[in-house]
């Protein structure tokens, strides 16, 4: 990693230092911008009618012939008030000079200088003379846009932030503006005590807020919260109307992201409102139970909590109602429409409304939901497994197996890979969901194969070599006696797959060797493994970014932290990856969610 560079100046006594020196890292310097101030204001305001407004007599384009010469100092600034005002009518000039100087006034007040913008400032009206007010400042790498319908100064190129905690700072920064300028301090709660600080951030699904764990004295928790639009977000601030002081469950979202409930142990439930800028808390009369117990329904304002007992809450005209449901949650559907019971009556049951239930035709069971929820996936307690297909409520089983040890659904639900267990030992196959009845093919898979993730085309899976250590990185597609191809070769025990862009058909696989290890950044056609990063001893996290425009790399070298930007190429583009030191000692990152939904 040779090269390291910082977005906000060298790392003193940091990674390179320490070795990490590797290479592909670049960046360029912070660059800010400054504010444009107007000059000569006050001389404009002795140009009366004859020099335009919004021109500076700093300007060449302001012809000096334009400004009126006062009698007896040649147009000297010490005379302006009287050459503004006019002669009195006792002068040569009488009352008719007097007249001609209030008929060439300009304005009257500051509202007849608007010329309708506001990134050039507001203009002032000064003695009947329109002038120019100072322009808007925007920082931060944002510029001023009149068409804005939120903040004026916006990202010129949208992209997700990426938030960093430490236990004393919240920084961040769009990641197109990663390694241009330093990252912006989003919160600063400096504090002696080493069990105070910032915990932990959690986004909306549309990823407009913010809540952030704060830990307090005593061994509290405090919710704090930001929001976000096209620019800077304001400064990190307490959730209003929730205590200051309690211990804290974890907050959940409804889809749209204009929802959240945060619960705490001692005063209960609050529904917050994130529509607006800030949000809006409201207490609920119910009581505390953790936050990952609950699924909020397709509409905003109901929600599931899974058990002991399991309920449905809908709040309705400020209202809030509850209806108890007869048997334990296993899962609600992706599309939030359907609650799957387990129990002596296990069936589906409307998310909207807890009353509308389905026949009693499930097993007892636990399993998973298909991506599309079309499809039901049980787990019976003596190892086989069935799938439903649902209409509606009604669940209908289309096919089981004895044994089946694993499963993988692909992204769009439209296949399954299944590792079963037979007599004769381990064997794999996926079950084409494209029609309304499933296709069952066998795959070619070693039996001790195992699958890390699958996109809906195909799943990537890794295979130990015979013989030999390592393994093997294989993908294996979603057509019928399509054979598995070989995407990376003798990954040690300890190496894995970092992440795999499906979109753009590309992977990074974390090498791990004895003297710490490496990035590598290779593609779905085989091409050839390139290093884009290199690590000493130590561990390495990787978190990848909404939009996949790059991964953050989080090093931790007996106690220290280290934070990278991997900005990727984008394919086809020539470049290659880049590395920027963020030089910033956080111990996590959050990205926020992408795209963004519109409000």
């Amino acid at each position: 990693m040779a090269g390291a560079t910082s977005a906000a100046g060298a790392n003193e006594g940091g990674l390179e230092q320490r070795g990490l020196e590797g290479r592909r890292l670049s960046t360029r310097g912070g660059a800010f911008f400054s504010p444009s101030l107007a000059c000569g204001t006050l001389v404009l305001g002795l140009l009366g009618g004859g020099c335009r407004p919004h021109v500076s007599v700093c300007d060449s384009d302001c012809d000096e012939a334009l400004v009126p010469a006062v009698a007896g100092n040649g147009g000297g600034a010490g005379d302006a008030d009287a050459a503004l005002a006019g002669t009195t009518s006792d002068g040569p000039a009488g009352g008719a000079a007097g007249a001609a100087g209030a008929a060439a006034a300009e304005c009257a007040d500051d509202r007849d200088c608007d010329d309708g913008s506001f990134c050039n400032g507001a203009e002032q009206c000064r003695a009947g003379a329109c002038v120019p007010g100072p322009e808007l400042t925007c920082d931060g790498g944002t510029t001023c846009v009149e068409e804005s319908g939120g903040a004026a100064c916006v990202y010129a190129d949208p992209s997700p932030w990426l938030v960093l905690l430490s236990n004393r700072q919240l920084v961040g920064l769009p990641t197109a503006e990663l390694g241009k300028r330093a990252l912006i301090t989003l919160g600063d709660y400096p504090s002696n005590d080493l069990f105070v600080g910032f915990n932990e951030v959690r986004f909306s699904p549309d990823g407009r807020h913010a809540l952030i764990d704060y830990l307090v004295p005593d061994f509290g928790q405090q919710v704090l919260e930001l929001s976000f639009d096209e620019g800077v977000p304001k400064p990190v601030r307490p959730v209003k109307d929730l205590p200051n002081w309690g211990l804290y469950g974890v907050p959940a979202f409804s889809p749209d992201g204009a929802r959240a409930l945060v619960f705490e142990d001692g005063s209960g439930g609050y529904l917050l409102d994130l529509t607006g800028v800030t949000a809006v808390a409201a207490s609920l009369s119910v009581p505390s139970f953790a936050g990952q117990e609950i699924t909020f329904c397709q509409m905003q304002d109901q929600w599931v909590k899974a058990w002991s007992p399991s309920s449905l809450h809908s709040l309705a005209s400020g209202e809030l109602r509850s209806t108890p449901l007869d048997g334990d949650v296993v899962e609600v559907s992706p599309d939030r429409q359907r609650v799957w019971l387990r129990g002596e009556h296990a069936r589906l049951v409307s998310c909207a409304d807890g009353i509308e239930q389905g026949p009693s035709g499930l097993p007892d069971a636990g399993g998973t939901w298909s991506p599309d929820s079309r499809w039901l996936l049980a787990s019976l307690d003596d190892g086989s497994g069935k799938l439903f297909s649902v209409t509606g409520l009604e669940a209908t089983e289309v096919w089981s197996n004895a044994a089946v040890e694993r499963s993988s659904w692909s992204a769009d639900g439209r296949a399954l890979l299944l590792r079963l267990v037979g007599e004769t030992g381990p064997t794999f196959v996926y079950l084409d969901l494209t029609g309304d009845v499933p296709v069952e093919h066998a795959l070619e898979l070693p039996p001790d194969a195992s699958v890390d993730r699958c996109s809906a085309s195909g799943c990537l899976v890794f295979a130990p070599r015979l013989a030999e250590d390592g393994v093997d990185l294989l993908w294996q597609p979603f057509l019928p006696d399509a054979a598995a191809s070989v995407l990376a070769t003798q990954l040690s025990s300890e190496s894995a797959l970092a992440w795999a862009d499906f979109a753009q058909n590309r992977l990074v696989l974390k090498r791990v060797n004895a003297h710490g290890g490496q990035l590598t950044l290779t593609d779905f056609e085989a091409s050839p493994e390139r290093g884009v990063f290199d690590w000493p001893g130590g561990s390495l996290d990787v978190t990848p970014a909404s939009d996949g425009s790059g991964l953050l790399l989080e090093f931790n070298d007996d106690g220290g932290f280290y934070n990278f930007w991997l900005a990727l190429p984008t394919p086809g583009a020539g470049s290659d990856a880049q590395a920027v030191n963020l030089d910033v000692p956080a111990y996590r990152g959050v990205f926020q969610p992408w795209p963004r939904q519109t409000p």
